[in-house]
């Protein structure tokens, strides 16, 4: 590896945890809880796929109230997608158009008083062999945010290049970018500002 490259690295790696703490301490949003709520939490997360239906989201609701749990730790954005109606991000994939999961969670929620918590994938932009549908994701308006193997030419540019590049893993946002990071804030703030979420 060379020097740019091992740099390239070690900031991504310092940065990263950096950033995702940056985030939760925006001002006016991050909450102490006293003593004795600290003491009394018992989450669950929730992934994504149990947010595409009305009937989903009833099934886990049910499932924490049998085990007692206190907070649902929900995730809102997997892939550069919303789990709820994002100025910023196209509704992701398998949910139906017009529903909204976040919002029906916290309508369904007010009889069962769980304490609600927005789980945003910061970084993360695409998982699947098969790119979004959707041509408004971001993969296809801004691929230059991507990051991307050294060993690759990242000017391709087509879908088929493009999926034919992703690691094992996934599609990641760069996070040295600075239009990532803005972006990312606007996520953010548009999930505090619409959802009442803990």
């Amino acid at each position: 590896m060379n020097h740019t490259a091992y740099r390239a690295l070690l900031l991504n790696v310092c940065f990263t945890p950096l950033w995702v703490c940056c985030l939760l301490m925006l001002p006016g949003q991050a909450q102490e809880l006293p003593p004795e709520t600290a003491a009394k939490i018992r989450g669950l997360w929730i992934v994504r796929h149990n947010m595409n239906s009305p009937e989903a989201i009833e099934r886990f609701l049910k499932f924490a109230e049998q085990y007692r749990f206190t907070d649902l730790f929900v995730q809102v954005r997997g892939r550069g997608d919303a789990y709820y109606e994002s100025h910023f991000e196209p509704t992701a994939e398998g949910v139906n158009p017009g529903f909204d999961p976040l919002s029906y969670l916290l309508l369904r929620n007010e009889s069962y008083r769980f304490r609600i918590h927005a789980w945003v994938n910061i970084f993360y932009f695409w998982s699947s062999p098969k790119l979004p549908a959707d041509r408004n994701h971001l993969i296809y308006q801004k691929p230059d945010w991507l990051v991307y193997p050294l060993q690759y030419d990242s000017s391709g540019g087509d879908s088929a290049s493009l999926s034919s590049r992703r690691n094992a893993e996934g599609l990641y946002h760069s996070p040295l970018n600075k239009e990532v990071q803005a972006h990312l804030l606007n996520v953010v703030h548009d999930i505090l500002a619409n959802y009442k979420v803990d």
